[in-house]
């Protein structure tokens, strides 16, 4: 009785298999797609990342031309480079002669006594 009512025509076959195959076709593009968003996030992310650290880096460069020429207005309204540079300088001692001492005058000389 089972056999009767349980019967495969070539059709149901047909419209079986096709429509587990369009099953798993479709699971397999929907897998794709997530791994093809996964991807662009993650290019995203990562381009967001290096847009960040060259906008730090420009950002760090015109923060410190803008501090030179600050220290350079500062300067140069203070005169302290030409001062600096412009100071008197002193000159060199001179030595005094190198005057040889004789060895016997030495020898022959006697120290006083000051203190008892």
């Amino acid at each position: 009785m089972i056999s009767n009512t349980f019967t495969f025509s070539r059709k149901k076959v047909f419209w079986l298999f096709s429509f587990l195959l369009l099953a798993t076709l479709s699971c397999g593009e929907k897998k794709e797609e997530e791994r093809k968003k996964d991807w662009i996030s993650n290019e995203v992310n990562r381009q967001i990342e290096e847009f960040i650290i060259e906008r730090k880096a420009e950002c760090m460069e015109g923060i410190l031309k803008t501090a030179e020429a600050e220290v350079d207005s500062i300067i140069s309204q203070k005169d302290l480079f030409g001062n600096i540079m412009n100071k008197d300088i002193p000159e060199k001692p001179i030595k005094p002669e190198y005057i040889p001492l004789d060895s016997n005058a030495l020898k022959n000389h006697k120290v006083e006594k000051v203190l008892d």
